[in-house]
């Protein structure tokens, strides 16, 4: 919330997230259902296989279920190993394993400005919220003047793509998407990874401040700045 601010006169704005996300470098989970007496041996043969993260549910006495978290192109492995098994497979069923975003959340947001501005007007502004000299900018085709604006910070490329704005905003992104923005009439300010987060830790100290009711000085370090230096 604290970029969006970057453009003062913002009349309202919403979060932009990705729709779905995947937990983790697993995006399935395939559950068994076994006979309690044959845990152990349908265990051995799933642990065995890479990329893969095991778990069992006692159900009762007599079963239980064997969850595997894997990626798509695991499960045949993991069918293949437990094949010499099936006459003791109660029950097998595949799960998509899926991060709903919160409502009313998301990695960066979406702002309309009351009234446009240029580019040029735009770029100063930016410049004088993060404290930064210079930025880089890819000026759109036919983007004359801002009216909405698009912002995450970090790494906005996997997020800042196909929306109805005028202008992103984050702190890096690859040339093919700078590249498609540009060529779809979308301005691009790249202010460098941590430029675009740094501001956030003033609004963080006074928070833990709050939390720790004054009994513990929270500083932000004064020589803490992004890697990189235009040069």
């Amino acid at each position: 919330m604290w970029l969006v601010f970057l453009i003062t006169d913002i009349s309202s704005s919403k979060p932009v997230t990705q729709s779905v996300t995947s937990a983790g470098p697993y995006n399935k989970k395939l559950q068994l259902t076994i006979s309690s007496t044959d845990r152990e041996s349908i265990l051995k043969c799933v642990s065995g296989i890479e990329n893969t993260f095991t778990t069992v549910n006692e159900l009762n006495k007599e079963f239980c279920e064997i969850n595997v978290l894997c990626g798509s192109g695991t499960i045949p492995a993991i069918l293949e190993s437990t094949q010499c098994f099936c006459d003791k497979i109660q029950s097998t069923a595949l799960f998509d394993i899926q991060k709903i975003p919160k409502s009313g959340h998301g990695m960066g947001r979406i702002g309309k400005l009351t009234s446009p501005i240029s580019v040029s007007e735009a770029v100063e502004r930016v410049k004088k919220h993060l404290g930064l000299a210079h930025i880089r900018l890819a000026k759109g085709i036919g983007c004359d003047s801002i009216s909405s604006v698009a912002v995450c910070a970090g790494s906005g490329g996997g997020l800042l793509k196909n929306l109805n704005v005028s202008l992103y905003v984050t702190g890096e992104m690859s040339h093919h998407d700078v590249l498609h923005a540009a060529q779809s009439g979308v301005s691009v300010i790249l202010c460098d990874h941590s430029n675009t987060e740094r501001g956030f830790l003033k609004v963080l100290q006074e928070s833990l401040t709050k939390v720790f009711q004054n009994q513990v000085d929270i500083q932000v370090s004064k020589s803490d700045k992004d890697p990189l230096d235009v040069v």
